[in-house]
């Protein structure tokens, strides 16, 4: 083989051309020499098949990978006579997976086109890609497949969420629509969301995510409620009620939230109707005197038809 290619006459082509015609009659030793032998990359650097690649168009020259100078008439392919007698003997058909993929992170948005379209149709392929971080979100970071998901509204809790281009190819790349529930709840408890997009939120936990009862029962206790008129303040849903009669606004806080199916959600974690006859006399009997100076004296006595309107008494012993 070095002597055929240092023949002036014979071109890359026509060797490989030769040995493909003759290949059955060549000895191991043969084989192994061919495997041996330095071939010019297209800088022009002699190596050996197994540290050169089979040029793909435009991924090559982007993942700047030493490809195999290759100039005859017919395209050399993976299914070409002559692609596959070199693959045979170590010319590497594919990207490295963490060259091609360690490359999304600083590639312009033509390039990871390219990177993608060449990694989709070849994941097969591939193996140990899902440990790297390589997927765009669209915060413009770079993450594992694991740490985003694929429906935008996740973002509402600070979840990262897949680039809309890969958004067709989520399943394919392992990526879940919505993070499971214990997610959810350690976020909505590390308060990880704007105050703002609470009712969003709630109605996006209510359209799409599955709570346990005992994701419920954490909820319930746990203070993720932003209190209505103080920016820092946060309530459990006990604490907060959708309605609120006038005459115990000064006493109970009313939580205003219109959505069908955020109500549905915050209602299964503990949030109330409105207050309960029995949570009236509570707060009376707990501090009757801090009571009166809340609502007043008519405000006062307006609890107290209430209550006696119900039939239940009071002891303010």
């Amino acid at each position: 083989v070095p002597e055929l290619l240092s023949l002036p006459s014979m071109s890359l082509p026509q060797l490989i051309e030769y040995l493909v015609a003759v290949q059955r009659d060549l000895t191991e030793d043969e084989h192994g020499l061919i495997r041996e032998t330095p071939f010019k990359d297209k800088a022009g650097e002699k190596r050996p098949l197994r540290e050169l690649y089979l040029e793909i168009a435009n991924l090559s020259n982007l993942l700047k990978l030493p490809c195999l100078a290759w100039e005859g008439s017919r395209p050399l392919t993976e299914e070409s006579e002559a692609g596959r007698f070199l693959i045979a003997h170590g010319l590497r058909p594919l990207p490295p997976v963490k060259i091609l993929l360690g490359a999304v992170k600083e590639a312009s948005a033509a390039d990871r086109s390219i990177i993608f379209s060449h990694f989709i149709r070849n994941i097969d392929r591939y193996s140990q890609w899902q440990s790297l971080a390589f997927l765009p979100t669209i915060s413009d970071q770079v993450v594992k497949p694991t740490e985003c998901y694929a429906e935008g509204d996740c973002a509402l809790l600070g979840f990262a969420v897949l680039h809309p281009a890969l958004k067709p190819h989520a399943h394919l790349l392992g990526i879940a629509p919505v993070p499971d529930g214990e997610r959810v709840v350690k976020a909505l408890c590390e308060l990880a969301f704007e105050r703002n997009q609470f009712e969003d939120i709630c109605d996006w936990i209510g359209r799409k995510i599955g709570l346990s009862r005992s994701h419920l029962h954490i909820l319930n206790k746990t203070s993720f409620i932003p209190a209505p008129g103080d920016k820092n303040g946060w309530r459990t849903p006990a604490q907060v009620y959708f309605e609120v009669d006038e005459s115990l606004s000064g006493i109970f806080t009313a939580l205003q939230v219109e959505s069908p199916m955020a109500r549905s959600f915050l209602k299964q974690c503990g949030v109330g109707d409105q207050p309960s006859i029995p949570e009236i006399i509570q707060r009376l009997t707990e501090d009757p005197e801090g009571l009166l100076a809340t609502v007043g004296v008519e405000g006062y006595l307006a609890l107290l038809r209430k209550i006696a309107s119900s039939g239940l008494s009071v002891d303010l012993q």
